[in-house]
């Protein structure tokens, strides 16, 4: 039987409700399944994450669960690491998607501007000593807002210490397929689930796939193709890691979504020897082991 190494991998705690992050807890909790949480420090729609009780000991409590936390950008502003392609622009729909596509053109020198090296190292300098005050450690993953790239990006994050990214994407264009654009699931790009050095020493680990965006129900068959088509794929490949990208509240706010990984989990655990890690734990046991 094929291993497949799961790390399920989940945005923007911090912001949105507290409520709807327990509802995605309960079902880790039901299915058994680790989660590797990426949170923002300076949420601009919520209060600073620092003096929000609530949210911090909730946090804290996934973390004594198993759970893991990383770091989420610096306020969740679309641009403040880079700007967005591929798999972000599909999850914003056609209409969306062209005005996104405007606002950068008609901003960029403005975007350009705020992302020079020096003003990119004080947010994410910021943004870090806030996460350590927090959690008491250092984030070892990084993942930018709208999974924005920019090319001082690397350099900070390796200056800060920062060895691991998170913002690359198999197939960017899988989210057309799930909700209808594309008749074919497509192939993968040259990004493979494994952990790619990019610049700058900083490894990046590739995300699969967001499955699971505010679906409907008509929509869970497309995603339920999709999901196990990566997981066959990348069960084939010595010690690949199949890493979903997530939004608790939209899995708090869609059954569809929820019910998607419930059928998911209990047909990979039947298919596969699945193991679910933590980014940390993957790190730890995978990449870690190799380097020593």
């Amino acid at each position: 039987m094929d291993t497949l190494n799961f790390i399920l991998t989940c945005d923007d705690v911090g912001r949105d409700t507290v409520e709807n992050f327990n509802k995605v807890i309960s079902l880790l909790d039901e299915c058994d399944i680790k989660c590797t949480f990426f949170a923002v420090p300076k949420p601009r729609d919520a209060p600073p994450l620092e003096k929000n009780k609530e949210w911090i000991d909730t946090l804290r409590g996934a973390i004594k669960k198993g759970h893991d936390v990383q770091l989420h950008g610096y306020s969740h502003e679309k641009f403040e690491c880079g700007t967005p392609e591929g798999l972000i622009l599909e999850l914003h729909g056609k209409d969306a998607r062209k005005e996104l596509l405007r606002t950068i053109n008609e901003n960029r020198t403005e975007i350009e501007k705020n992302l020079e090296y020096n003003k990119l190292f004080k947010r994410l300098s910021e943004s870090k000593v806030i996460f350590e005050k927090i959690f008491g450690y250092s984030p070892i993953c990084f993942r930018s807002p709208l999974l924005g790239l920019h090319k001082n990006l690397y350099p900070v994050l390796s200056k800060l210490g920062i060895k691991y990214c998170s913002n690359l994407i198999i197939n960017p264009r899988s989210q057309s397929y799930i909700i209808g654009e594309r008749e074919e699931i497509g192939k993968w790009d040259k990004v493979n689930p494994l952990p790619t050095e990019v610049h700058d020493g900083i490894i990046e680990l590739p995300l699969t796939c967001e499955y699971s965006w505010f679906l409907e129900e008509n929509q869970i068959d497309r995603a339920f193709e999709l999901i196990k088509s990566d997981a066959k794929k990348i069960s084939k490949i010595k010690n690949a890691f199949m890493m979903p990208l997530s939004h608790f509240y939209a899995i708090a706010k869609s059954p569809a979504s929820a019910e998607l990984y419930r059928r998911f989990f209990d047909w990979a655990k039947k298919n596969f020897d699945f193991k679910s890690y933590t980014i940390k734990e993957y790190i730890r046991k995978f990449i870690e082991n190799q380097e020593g």
